[in-house]
This record gives C-alpha cells, structure tokens and sequence, in this order.
C-alpha cells in the first residue's frame, strides 16, 4: 500500500513538473518573440509556421505585448480579405488569451478556446474583421493567438490595438451672468487634465468658441463677451496620456448645454 501510495505521489509531481515546465516554456516562447506595438498603428502577421506552439498538432501562435499608460480601454481589430481566417476547417484562431506581465501563466482573459467567431464584412474595405474591447489597468500586457492548421493553408491578416484611458465625464452645477462675461461652475472631477468649456450664440453651437480650464478648477469665468446676449455653453473633461512617446489627448463625452444671458 506504501509503495503504491509512493508511485502515485511521484506520478503527480511529475506530470506536475512537466506542466510547469511546459507553461514556463510556453510563456518564455510568445514573451521573447512578441512584437512591441504601437497604438492605432495596423500591423501585417501572417498564419504561417514561424512560431511553432505545437508541432505534432500543428499549433502556432503570433504574440504582442501593449504597454498600457494608464487604465483605458483597448479595442483589439483583427481583419483578413479571406474569409478562411475566422471559419472553422482551414486557419483559424484556436485560441485568444492575454496576459498581465505580473502573470504569465494565468491569463486575464480566454476565449475559452471557441471556433465561433463574431466577425464580420466590411463592405467598403472589402475584409472580414473582428473586434474585442478589454479594459485594462496600467501595465505590461501580452496578446496570443494560437492557430491550429487543420489543412495546410497559411494567410495574411492585418491586426490593429486602439487605446482610450479611463476617466470621468463632469457636468454644469451652476451659470451665473456677469457683465459681458459669464461665470461657469462645473463638478470636478479627479484622474483628469482639465476641462474645455465651448460656448456659442447659436443653439447649434455653430461657430463656437472654447477656453480651458485647469485640473484643479471646478469653475471659468469666460470674458469678452457681448453684454445682454444669451450664450449656449456645454464643459467636457479632457486627459492627455503619452502614447507612443508623444503627448495625445482625449476627450470626454460633452455635458448637456445650458444657457446664460450676460449683463
């Protein structure tokens, strides 16, 4: 009973063993060979049998890695002009998982190693294409795709990472009218650069004009205005994150507009 309990235990650390080293392996294969990207930059892969996951089941993978600046969300856009990409039974996508730097053996998200796929035809670039959203925190982040070639075919596809941070979205508390100029107060909000005020005579808000005010304002006083004129005003919060090495910024959704007549 001794020996038999013995047996079983070094059978369990074994296959034990060969998992760990296999993930390890595993991981240390799509984390060395995995392209750095650049946000709303398309890139050109193939399916083709340079990185070889598994050779007896003919399983490859392609691999990224997303440096993400702050939380945001990443939208990830894979297209093919050959429909064969997404369909079961020529190439396809075996399975999708991205990793945290943190962990590179247990993925944040699986596509549960599904065959259906949600693409879709884009008449006018005349591709089949697929998106998936994630929202992820600030980090170092690995996206693989393993294929498995269940005839021989090899494609190109094209794949693209877009990227908008996260943060709030502020609105109007108070207007109050001054001489030729108005006051504006708006909730402030934390994790933001700033705030845009845009103010116009037309309800449309044609031929608008904008002013800025800093992170730590919650208030404008927008001057140099025409006296007694009725003015259109609406305030969004902005974030500026740099990608890519260069400063770009984003914007929040517009609050709902409101009116002050000036004095």
């Amino acid at each position: 009973m001794k020996k038999l309990l013995s047996i079983i235990m070094s059978t369990s650390i074994i296959i034990c063993s060969l998992f760990c080293f296999n993930s390890t392996a595993l991981a240390g294969g799509w984390v060395n060979s995995a392209q750095e990207v650049e946000f709303d930059t398309v890139y050109t892969d193939s399916c083709d049998f340079s990185d070889t996951y598994d050779k007896y089941y003919e399983k490859y993978y392609d691999s990224y890695k997303l440096n993400v600046p702050i939380n945001g969300e990443i939208t990830i856009r894979r297209e093919s002009l050959n429909k064969s990409y997404f369909v079961d039974g020529y190439v396809y996508s075996y399975w999708i998982r991205i990793f945290s730097q943190n962990d590179l053996l247990t993925p944040i998200y699986d596509n549960g190693r599904e065959n259906d796929f949600n693409y879709k035809y884009d008449s006018a670039m005349g591709c089949y294409y697929e998106n998936k959203s994630l929202n992820l925190k600030k980090g170092t982040y690995y996206f693989v795709i393993y294929y498995e070639f269940p005839t021989e075919y090899e494609g190109d596809y094209e794949i693209s990472f877009s990227y908008k941070p996260t943060f709030p979205n502020t609105s109007i508390k108070k207007l109050a009218p001054k001489k030729k100029s108005f006051k504006i107060n708006f909730k402030k909000c934390s994790n933001v650069s700033g705030y845009q005020v845009k103010y116009s005579t037309k309800k449309n808000m044609s031929s608008s004009k904008a002013a800025k005010a800093s992170s730590s304002s919650s208030s404008k006083t927008v001057k140099s205005l025409k006296s007694k004129k009725k003015y259109y005003v609406k305030v969004r919060t902005y974030k500026t994150v740099k990608i890519n090495g260069k400063n770009k910024t984003y914007y929040g959704k517009w609050s709902k507009i409101k009116t002050v007549k000036t004095k």
